[in-house]
């Protein structure tokens, strides 16, 4: 897992990212691997089932349920 230096909100990262929210806003303070993700962490998922987890998911379609960044590639 690796901390962010500040604190960013799932809509933020979206923007820096070229990235749409799918789901509520969510506040993220660290990037994770899927087996160490929390509450406040961004996961990347390229496919596969999301990790429980998670609180935010990367990812190029939306998880029923979750807050997602959208992005093509």
């Amino acid at each position: 897992m690796k901390l962010l230096p500040v604190p960013r909100t799932a809509a933020t990262i979206a923007t820096l990212v070229g990235g749409t929210l799918a789901g509520p806003d969510r506040l993220v303070a660290a990037v994770a691997g899927i087996d160490e993700a929390d509450a406040e962490s961004l996961v990347f998922l390229d496919h596969g089932a999301a990790p429980e987890g998670a609180g935010v998911l990367l990812c190029r379609a939306p998880w029923a349920g979750r807050t997602c960044i959208l992005v093509a590639d």
